[in-house]
């Protein structure tokens, strides 16, 4: 299971890997819960720009299919990712996510064709 904490601002912040996601206002700790496209997503890389501009990447699904949300302060919503491979028993994953700012983020991890074959993944996302 994937997982992470977001160090947002000195008294704000958030951690995830699971079904939800928590969230600290400052005050107190408060569960959030993500898009959840197929019930089986596993958030594994981070990054926050601000409270209510944080990105979180991973896979969902029992054929592991790239994912990537972002949190507009409320609610978690799901951003188009590509898969590179399609075929049965592949695999598509997002490990981690960086960037320097919310419309220039670079996303890495792994897909597998589904013969053995392991590569390497890189998403760029420009807004």
């Amino acid at each position: 299971m994937g997982g992470g904490v977001i160090p947002e601002l000195p008294s704000e912040g958030g951690c995830f890997g699971g079904p939800t996601s928590d969230r600290f206002d400052g005050a107190r700790w408060g569960s959030v819960v993500p898009a959840n496209p197929s019930g089986t997503e596993v958030l594994d890389g981070v990054v926050a720009f601000a409270p209510g501009d944080v990105w979180a990447v991973g896979y969902s699904g029992l054929l592991a299919r790239t994912l990537a949300e972002h949190w507009n302060g409320s609610t978690w919503t799901i951003v188009p990712t590509s898969d590179v491979s399609v075929a049965a028993n592949s695999t598509n994953v997002l490990r981690a996510v960086a960037g320097a700012r919310n419309v220039d983020l670079w996303a890495v991890g792994f897909h597998s064709d589904g013969a053995g074959h392991t590569l390497t993944l890189v998403e760029h996302y420009t807004g």
